[in-house]
């Protein structure tokens, strides 16, 4: 790359090139956990640990949930609970439970962050995982829900790029005048004010509703080959409170291009929601890495 040294953003532009350098050595040879498995209605969310390791030095280890104990031979966890104490007319002793036991498995295997299959929980004793996900975002543990392997690797980057880790969620609506982005584990710190309630696709277990903090976000998401990477800034326009879609739930405005791009050439379902502008930052590493960036 040849650089002007008079360009005013050249000086920029080295800045974030060594703060990517950087994150990229510390990501190489964290520790990532599947537990169970990708769930099978995502799209391009499987990843051979061998590109893992290859593109980010990330070591993959996956866990059935049958090598798994129950999570009801744990007790449930004080500060869990005190968490999120605020939480009225929902008993959050099971969700308790699937924490110690998460958490449990992130100590004895090592884990630097982890996604979980979060259905045959949900299936087999009608419970969640989405507060414990949550909560373990917010302390610093990169978390992912329904063993989505790209959008775990996009959030692990993210949080060494800037050492905050992003919303994932899932694409609701787009259209020529909004997007509409939704999930259930968003990080007590994203959002102002929060409630808890129950998962929106089973109406059992507990999850988050809550307003995100930001007005300005940036939205992106690789590939399952990070050969492509979407990045896309936008403002929130609504935090709307649909029964349709998953409790927490923002409103955006996209330029005409990003629409087309998630109409035409969408490189999945999950899309990771950052609090300001990081769309500098993430081209930076997309070039380090030669992913390219669409357009």
């Amino acid at each position: 790359m040849l650089l002007d040294e008079e360009d005013p953003g050249t000086a920029g532009f080295l800045h974030d090139y060594r703060v990517v350098k950087h994150s990229l050595k510390q990501l190489n040879g964290k520790n990532l956990g599947l537990i169970g498995k990708v769930s099978d209605w995502l799209i391009s969310s499987a990843v051979p640990s061998s590109i893992l390791k290859e593109k980010f030095g990330i070591s993959l280890s996956v866990t059935p949930w049958s090598d798994l104990p129950h999570f009801s031979e744990f007790e449930a966890s004080g500060p869990f609970l005190e968490a999120f104490s605020g939480a009225t007319g929902i008993n959050l002793t099971e969700t308790a439970q699937v924490n110690e036991l998460l958490a449990d498995t992130i100590q004895k295997h090592k884990l630097d962050a982890i996604t979980v299959e979060c259905f045959p929980l949900v299936r087999k004793d009608s419970v969640t995982a989405c507060l414990p996900l949550a909560k373990f975002n917010n302390e610093g543990i990169p978390a992912g829900c329904e063993g989505d392997l790209t959008a775990i690797a996009g959030m692990m980057l993210c949080k060494e790029l800037t050492g905050i880790i992003p919303w994932i969620a899932n694409i609701n609506k787009v259209s020529d005048e909004v997007c509409i982005f939704s999930h259930c584990t968003i990080a007590p710190g994203l959002v102002s004010e929060y409630s808890v309630t129950t998962h929106f696709e089973t109406g059992v277990g507990t999850a988050i509703e809550g307003d995100f903090k930001a007005d300005l976000v940036t939205i992106f998401r690789f590939d399952n080959k990070f050969s492509k990477a979407f990045i896309a800034t936008a403002n929130i326009t609504d935090r709307p409170k649909s029964p349709t879609a998953c409790r927490t739930q923002i409103e955006v405005k996209l330029k005409p291009h990003e629409v087309r791009l998630l109409r035409q050439s969408p490189l999945g379902n999950h899309h990771l929601v950052f609090p300001g502008d990081c769309s500098n930052l993430l081209t930076t590493a997309c070039l380090v890495l030669g992913i390219e960036v669409q357009k």
